[in-house]
């Protein structure tokens, strides 16, 4: 009898520890994968010395527990996605380093973009990736820019995945089921490195011939072909586990100028927007695409603020996100290009983004001045915590979606 009873209070002590240990880990039983190796847990949390938090109620979804266990440092930081640079100040970066791993430990960023620099070999490249994931304490976007043609950081290399043509030469020589497949490869070979993001597709449509950055990036000067081979580009990644990242919302296409370089706009209103640069944007929303890039491009006939799209509240929140029905994350395009570098304050361009919609903060010019302008937006009140938390949800629910698809759970 004694022995019966001790098993029972035995029995109910293991439950209830059981309940505890998922309310604190609630992903305890994830399987690693090569391109995530961390559930998003609970485990590393890190807290500001003011900090108080009150145990997650169960009823809360996994990404509001995860939210409410980070301290409001660690949530900015999630915001941004950097290179390797911005770390250790040299371009050719092959490998993790004791002060990446510091800075990883501070600033726990919500991704990290690859450049050829950072490219050497199969093995390194896989070897830097999966070095940089175990170093995370939530799992990074690991991006890249692989459209093809000349813009190409890891097909060039000749390391086990496919350079493919310029956009503008796919219509012409394949059908779009065709494009479709080769995505689909071209993903395969990406997720076998642990990359998960890709700028790309370009949805820009190449109504100027006299255009300096985008000419053969862009599948056609049609707005309809643009659209269905951008809409297939975006299938095959998806297919393999890849973040497609339609870009550069409004469109870069009709632009005498290179935002890289100096100020862009396009004159065009807001009915020939809708006519020709949005339609392969709305296609590929309609169809699913996880991710859309802003650029730093002007709208003066339709925007008011004299802000570039990429921070404009109108074209983010009011057309983007409102009358195109885009709910996904939107990034922005690297903010150290000197349309923007050149006329905002790195203190500011973090506000800005979010002030207009946008959710993860591309390549800022000086991270440490974005970072920090943020943290003092939200101790002024200019940022709320309800706002960065607005984009965390979308953050983590894309990265969850991910490891679901990654792991068949």
């Amino acid at each position: 009898m004694h022995i019966k009873k001790l098993f029972i209070l035995l029995s109910s002590f293991a439950l209830v520890l059981a309940a505890i240990f998922y309310l604190l880990y609630p992903f305890a039983s994830f399987t690693p994968s090569f391109a995530f190796p961390l559930r998003l847990s609970t485990d590393s949390i890190r807290f500001s010395s003011n900090d108080s938090i009150d145990l997650p109620s169960s009823s809360m979804s996994w990404i509001d527990k995860k939210i409410a266990t980070m301290s409001i440092e660690d949530k900015v930081a999630q915001l941004f996605v950097i290179d390797l640079y911005t770390v250790n100040q040299t371009s050719s970066v092959l490998a993790v380093t004791p002060s990446i791993e510091a800075f990883m430990t501070e600033y726990p960023v919500g991704g990290i973009i690859l450049f050829s620099d950072n490219v050497d070999s199969a093995d390194q490249t896989k070897k830097l990736i999966s070095d940089l994931q175990a170093n995370a304490s939530i799992p990074l976007f690991i991006s890249i820019d692989e459209e093809g043609g000349l813009v190409s950081r890891i097909g060039s290399k000749n390391i086990g995945v496919d350079h493919l043509p310029n956009a503008a030469t796919l219509p012409s020589d394949y059908s779009s089921s065709q494009v479709q497949t080769m995505a689909r490869t071209l993903g395969q070979q990406l997720a076998s490195f642990g990359i998960n993001m890709n700028f790309a597709p370009v949805l820009d449509v190449n109504t100027n011939p006299n255009n300096p950055v985008i000419g053969p990036r862009a599948f056609s000067s049609d707005p309809n072909i643009v659209g269905e081979y951008g809409t297939a580009f975006m299938q095959g990644l998806l297919s393999e586990n890849i973040l497609a990242v339609g870009k550069h919302f409004p469109g870069h296409g009709d632009t005498t100028t290179d935002s890289h370089l100096e100020r862009t706009s396009i004159d065009h209103t807001l009915d020939e927007l809708r006519h020709v640069e949005w339609l392969p944007f709305q296609q590929t929303i309609d169809a699913g695409i996880p991710v859309i890039m802003t650029g730093h491009i002007h709208t003066p006939n339709i925007t008011q603020d004299d802000l570039p799209a990429s921070l404009s509240k109108a074209m983010t929140t009011d057309y983007l996100r409102g009358e195109l029905g885009f709910n996904g994350v939107v990034i922005t395009d690297s903010l150290r290009m000197n349309a923007i570098a050149d006329f905002y304050e790195a203190s500011e361009v973090g506000i800005l983004v979010l002030e207009a919609g946008g959710d993860l903060i591309l390549l800022p010019d000086n991270f440490q001045a974005a970072y920090e302008g943020m943290i003092k937006d939200l101790d002024s009140g200019r940022l709320t915590e309800e706002r960065v938390d607005l984009s965390l949800r979308r953050i983590f629910a894309l990265k969850n979606e991910l490891m679901e698809n990654l792991t068949g759970d």
